[in-house]
């Protein structure tokens, strides 16, 4: 950001910077100024420092506009009615040392106090049983209409997932019910076209998009 991208735009011209309007700032402009001279392709480090810039002007020119960018967005690219409504859940429930399942529930009841009606705990970290309990104890504290997801983040091989869900189910005083909760980045078996294929290097299977090396 400080050796490429702002240089860029603190010396061009600031006429090459606005709307053909002249009263506000044009992101497209000061993207194009930033990426002068930058090569194809690019690396990482260019799309996060860009990005970030971007995000300021954008930024600044709802500021400028008195708006919000949300508003903003909608005027220009859509047709004008924003949705307001985004769906938002508390990620929590991460294993740390001490930790007991009343902590655990502790913490979940403070995200639904807050208002947050979507809890989301990590899984993965420890045996099988014990991430059943702990979602068992998170399923105790949460009423209708909240929900619970779990994020095992790459932790799982192929059948995990599927052990987990077969076994994940809760007896609660008013008999079986299910635990309701919402899987994130679990693993699956490989469909038949991803087997077929198996022997490729780095191929996509065109069924799932999984790429199988």
């Amino acid at each position: 950001m400080r050796e490429r991208f702002i240089p860029r735009v603190l010396e061009a011209a600031p006429d090459t910077l606005i709307d053909a309007g002249g009263k506000n700032l044009d992101p497209h402009r000061i993207w194009d100024t930033m990426f002068k001279n930058e090569k194809p392709g690019g690396h990482g480090e260019r799309s996060v420092a860009i990005g970030t810039i971007d995000m300021a002007v954008w930024d600044a020119v709802a500021k400028i506009e008195g708006k919000p960018l949300f508003q903003l967005l909608a005027d220009r690219y859509g047709d004008g009615k924003p949705n307001c409504k985004v769906f938002v859940y508390a990620a929590g429930g991460y294993y740390y040392p001490g930790q007991d399942h009343r902590k655990l529930q502790d913490e979940m009841r403070s995200y639904i106090d807050r208002g947050y009606t979507v809890v989301k705990k990590k899984i993965g970290g420890a045996s099988l049983d014990e991430d059943l309990r702990r979602i068992d104890a998170i399923m105790e504290v949460l009423q209708d209409g909240q929900k619970l997801c779990v994020d095992a983040n790459g932790r799982f091989d192929w059948t995990r997932p599927s052990r987990m869900r077969r076994r994940s189910r809760s007896t609660t005083s008013s008999g079986t019910r299910s635990r309701g909760t919402r899987w994130i980045s679990s693993s699956g078996p490989p469909c038949a076209a991803t087997t077929r294929i198996r022997w490729r290097p780095a191929r996509t299977c065109s069924r799932c998009r999984t790429r199988e090396t």
